[in-house]
């Protein structure tokens, strides 16, 4: 979570406990989504990180920082979204463990992951 300048917000959305996504590039505000899909994406970003902190957390730190794996989703969910199966999944994930954070294979995790998001049946991105 961060805080968004105020200036960048419909009215509708200036006012606490309001829920919406941003999109940050870098650390510029490139935009602010207000429709239903906003709602929709904050709940499949929800749903992604559970299962990656519930089941893959190949760094073990799901617990103590449980957005860390935040920046996978996106292309998770794209692949999901695509058709992508188990075995493309599992890859994926397997890759990021070995080429992106220089650990060793975790397979079976990786399989298990791919499973259970392939079951979550999420919305296509717009």
């Amino acid at each position: 979570m961060i805080a968004v300048p105020i200036g960048h917000l419909p009215s509708a959305l200036r006012r606490p406990g309001s829920r919406f996504v941003a999109r940050i590039e870098g650390r510029e505000l490139e935009h602010v989504e207000t429709d239903a899909w906003g709602e929709t994406w904050i709940l499949v970003q929800d749903r992604v990180r559970d299962v990656l902190s519930r089941l893959w957390d190949p760094l073990g730190v799901a617990d103590i920082s449980p957005d860390e794996y935040d920046h996978y989703i996106e292309p998770l969910v794209r692949l999901c979204a695509a058709g992508a199966g188990v075995a493309t999944i599992a890859d994926q994930l397997d890759a990021i463990v070995r080429e992106g954070m220089g650990l060793v294979s975790q397979r079976t995790a990786s399989e298990t992951t791919a499973r259970a998001l392939v079951a979550l049946d999420l919305p296509a991105l717009p």
